[in-house]
C-alpha cells in the first residue's frame, strides 16, 4: 500500500513538473508574408515555472518572437524550444505592466522549463539583458501614439482565410487599422486583470534553481 501511495505521490510531482515545461497550449501561429512577423491565431496560456501563476497572450497579438537583435538569433532557430518563451517575453515587453526585470526573468524561468540547455539560455539571456532596453523604449514610444500590435477579429478571419501573399506584410497591414485602445483590438474582454501582480508572485516563486 506504502508502495502504491508513493507511486501516486511521485506520478503527481512528475506531472506538475511536465506541466510547467510546455504552456497549456501549444502556439498557435501564422506568419505575415516577409515571414518576420507572425500572429497568434489563439490564445496562449501559460503556467510559469513552478508557480501557479497563468499569464495568457491574447489570440491576435503580433510578435516577432524576438526583443534582441537579429544578427543575435542568426545563431537560433526562431522555432526553437524557447518559442512560447519568446512569445511570452514579447508580449511582456509590449504590455509593459511588469518591469522590464520581470519580463526577462519569466523569459529565463519559461526557456529553463521548456529544456532549453544552460549554454544557449544564458547566451540568449544575456543578450536580452544587454540590448533589450532599446526594444521595451521602442515599444513605450509605438504605445503612446497609439501604434496597434494586435489584429482585430474580423481581419484575422479574413487574413487566415487568404492564400500566403508574400505582399502581405505585417507594416503594410498594420497601416490600414485604427490607433489602438487600451484594449486589444477586437477583445471582449483582458485575459490578465492582474497582471503586474502576476508577474511578481510568479518571479517570487521561481527562485534560482
Amino acid at each position: 500500500m506504502r508502495i502504491r501511495v508513493l507511486a501516486v505521490v511521485g506520478l503527481l510531482v512528475w506531472s506538475l513538473d511536465a506541466m510547467a515545461q510546455q504552456p497549456m497550449r501549444p502556439p498557435q501561429i501564422a506568419p505575415f508574408g516577409d515571414s518576420e512577423w507572425w500572429i497568434l491565431t489563439a490564445s496562449l496560456p501559460t503556467r510559469i515555472g513552478n508557480s501557479t501563476e497563468i499569464i495568457t497572450v491574447p489570440k491576435g497579438f503580433v510578435t516577432d518572437l524576438t526583443s534582441i537583435p537579429r544578427f543575435f538569433w542568426s545563431a537560433f532557430s526562431k522555432t526553437g524550444p524557447y518559442m512560447s518563451a519568446a512569445i511570452l517575453h514579447d508580449y511582456l515587453y509590449w504590455d509593459q505592466r511588469c518591469t522590464r526585470a520581470e519580463a526577462d526573468k519569466i523569459f529565463d524561468i519559461e526557456m529553463k522549463s521548456y529544456g532549453v540547455n544552460d549554454t544557449s539560455r544564458k547566451l540568449i539571456f544575456s543578450a536580452v539583458s544587454e540590448f533589450g532596453e532599446a526594444a521595451w523604449k521602442s515599444n513605450t514610444a509605438a504605445k503612446q501614439t497609439g501604434e496597434p500590435r494586435f489584429l482585430p477579429e474580423t481581419q484575422l478571419t479574413q487574413f487566415l482565410s487568404q492564400p500566403f501573399d508574400a505582399s502581405r506584410t505585417w507594416n503594410a497591414l498594420r497601416n490600414t487599422l485604427p490607433r489602438e485602445t487600451t484594449q486589444p483590438l477586437g477583445s471582449d474582454s483582458e485575459p490578465n486583470p492582474q497582471l503586474a501582480k502576476t508577474c511578481t508572485l510568479a518571479v517570487a516563486a521561481n527562485p534560482e534553481r
